[in-house]
């Protein structure tokens, strides 16, 4: 079957079938998911997830780029240094910026962005904040809702890894310093 848009009823071909939009959206999407041949659909399948892909590179950068800017970069710094009154402090604080910075920032600027994207393209209706913000909340609730626990997992994975990181870095500086104090102290012989 071949799909056309067609605007009048008289431009209509007599043997043509009538499909509302989601009829067809769901023609197309099965004729490309069982589309004989992958890589002649390898863009329709997997074009969102380049996008992504390239998403989370350009967030990396750019987060990496501010935290450096800012002299957050690394937690790597305060373990150097051993500026660790309290390992614990460390941690937390180290939670605090994986949260804003993996979670919020991309969570916040994404939805916006995305939204900004649909209302451009028209693909959605989203309501307006100033002329009906407490729908537009409720749209943006409910989107949060549904995706809860993708969300309470990103957000535990990435507690998990900030207070990973520094108990690990400061293993390895205090391997490091063990190796040099042995050797300084086989040489002082």
């Amino acid at each position: 079957m071949i799909i056309h848009t067609v605007v009048g009823e008289k431009n209509l071909p007599p043997n043509a079938v009538k499909m509302t939009e989601e009829e067809v959206l769901k023609h197309q999407t099965n004729l490309v998911n069982k589309w004989r041949y992958s890589s002649d659909v390898f863009f329709l399948k997997n074009g969102h997830y380049i996008a992504a892909g390239f998403t989370a590179l350009g967030s990396f950068i750019i987060t990496k780029h501010i935290l450096k800017k800012i002299k957050l970069y690394r937690v790597l710094n305060n373990v150097l240094v051993m500026k660790m009154d309290c390992p614990l402090c460390l941690q937390l604080r180290n939670s605090l910026y994986q949260i804003i910075t993996g979670v919020m920032y991309p969570s916040v600027t994404g939805t916006i962005l995305i939204s900004l994207s649909a209302i451009i393209n028209k693909s959605m209706d989203i309501p307006s904040l100033k002329n009906d913000h407490k729908r537009f909340f409720q749209f943006y609730k409910n989107i949060f809702k549904s995706g809860a626990l993708k969300f309470h997992g990103i957000i535990t994975g990435h507690v998990l890894l900030a207070l990973f990181l520094p108990y690990m870095q400061s293993l390895e500086l205090q391997n490091i310093m063990d190796i040099v104090r042995m050797a300084e102290s086989s040489n002082n012989q």
